[in-house]
């Protein structure tokens, strides 16, 4: 199964090393138009049932061996970033797992970020919360407010919706909002739909906002296609005029690791 990746240089993160915990195949509850691992076909309901996750003890141990490597090739890494094949809270230990990635960065990487990605559909509980707050940092994805333009982009697998996503996310001690832009079908750069995002970002009131379009080759759909930088940051100049939450945009045509 694959663990972890070895470090990469990441536009938002700098020298990271991802945290798969959920395997070869795609764990996710959502089907962004945009994921470059393709449809989701596992049932939210057989994930319980039927998945085999790696085991805390297995990513562990493969993450101390990718840190030892980097130590060895003075390789400075400056942050742990859970994410992987689709939606890492999934896994049925993430709480077992976040103690554990903790462990490690305090004892190895202290000065290391440990960050967590998700989609926030599954902020259900306190159990959750409390885990996600384990992390230095929680990166929400939100790329479209509407209910509409949520379905649309995000196309969820669950019985969820953008209310959902935004009350969870203000139960966190604080959060970050990650968005991806793109032209083309479903594109979430019509004007409407940007009112809306401005207007459910400040809702939740993130400590920041990243904002970034489609690595390059990061999609497997021909009818979609990266913003361009001019929209991305036609859009942080709106945000600004109406909040003063810190927002950033991260462009680059050639970066294949946002």
């Amino acid at each position: 199964m694959k663990l972890a990746l070895s470090p990469r240089q990441s536009l938002r993160f700098g020298m990271s090393i991802e945290i798969n915990p959920l395997g070869d195949q795609k764990v996710c509850s959502y089907n962004c138009v945009y994921c470059n691992l393709g449809p989701t076909e596992i049932r939210m309901n057989q994930v319980k049932k039927q998945m085999e996750f790696p085991s805390v003890d297995a990513i562990e141990s493969a993450l101390r061996e990718i840190i030892t490597e980097s130590v060895t090739q003075n390789t400075s890494i400056d942050s742990l970033l859970v994410s992987g094949n689709g939606e890492p809270t999934l896994h049925l230990e993430i709480d077992q797992l976040t103690e554990r990635l903790r462990k490690v960065q305090q004892e190895v990487l202290p000065n290391a970020k440990l960050i967590i990605l998700t989609n926030g559909a599954h902020i259900e509980n306190r159990r959750t919360v409390e885990t996600l707050n384990l992390y230095d940092e929680r990166v929400i994805k939100i790329d479209a407010a509407s209910e509409t333009g949520f379905k649309a982009v995000n196309a969820p697998l669950i019985r969820g919706n953008m209310s959902k996503v935004t009350s969870g996310a203000r139960k966190l001690s604080d959060c970050i909002i990650q968005s991806v832009f793109f032209q083309g079908q479903n594109s979430n750069l019509d004007a409407d739909e940007l009112d809306e995002w401005m207007e459910v970002v400040g809702i939740v009131k993130p400590k920041s906002i990243h904002i970034h379009t489609l690595a390059k080759d990061s999609t497997n759909n021909p009818d979609i296609s990266p913003a361009t930088e001019d929209e991305l940051y036609t859009i942080l100049s709106k945000f600004q005029r109406k909040s003063n939450i810190e927002i950033k945009v991260f462009y680059d045509p050639e970066a294949t690791y946002i």
